[in-house]
């Protein structure tokens, strides 16, 4: 952060006050190491940076650091799960972008109740995973 306040603070608050990353940084919250490994891999070769996390609390201690484009969130993990973790950011940041990654269909409703940006229902294409991702953070 440009104004080190999340470093100086420690805090999940102030690492997600708005700002305008120089470059995309995807964050991958998923417990399922194959999974988010090949989704991290895939957005690193075309030239985002990735941040990874295998749940929820995992995740929100990366964003105690640094704050993300968009976050890819898988809903059942354990710890702390994707609901969790969205419920959490929202308190902090309603507009911080979010897609749930999800086989589970209460992804859905849980996209809708914490206003997240979309869902990207398991199995998924990771083409078309990109271009959510990239639907997502021109609305931005």
């Amino acid at each position: 952060m440009s104004d080190g306040q999340a470093h100086s603070t420690g805090g999940v608050e102030s690492a997600l006050k708005p700002q305008q990353p120089a470059t995309v940084t995807v964050l991958v919250v998923e417990n399922e190491y194959a999974l988010r490994s090949l989704v991290a891999r895939y957005f690193r070769k075309r030239g985002y940076d990735v941040m990874e996390a295998a749940d929820g609390a995992q995740g929100i201690r990366l964003l105690q650091t640094s704050l993300p484009s968009i976050a890819l969130v898988d809903l059942l993990m354990p710890v702390m799960d994707g609901t969790e973790f969205v419920r959490r950011v929202r308190a902090l940041n309603h507009r911080f972008p979010i897609l749930l990654v999800s086989a589970s269909p209460e992804a859905f409703e849980a996209c809708e109740t914490f206003a997240c940006d979309g869902v990207v229902t398991k199995p998924f294409d990771i083409i078309k995973l990109a271009a959510k991702v990239e639907q997502v953070l021109k609305r931005a």
